[in-house]
């Protein structure tokens, strides 16, 4: 799936030498974020709130970003979105 692919294939590309040290680093601080973002939603909503904030709220990456820990990435965004849908 694409909308978690930088998750699942940075470690791997950066165990291979195909990503430099400062774009691991940006990776790694990104998702953390993404990480303690998730915590602090699933700690401020119910599993039911998240799925309809993220289906059927126009504005859902502004209320997305209010709580979280950071700024967001729209990539961050789209990871969030894809784990609270699927």
């Amino acid at each position: 799936r694409q909308d978690n692919a930088f998750l699942r294939l940075t470690d791997k590309a950066y165990t291979l030498g195909l990503i430099n040290e400062q774009l691991y680093a940006d990776f790694c601080a990104e998702r953390t974020l993404i990480e303690e973002t998730i915590e602090l939603l699933k700690s401020r909503f119910k599993h039911g709130e998240l799925i309809d904030l993220f289906t059927k709220e126009p504005n859902f990456k502004a209320i997305v970003a209010a709580h979280a820990p950071g700024t967001l990435s729209d990539r961050a965004l789209v990871t969030l979105q894809a784990t609270f849908m699927y």
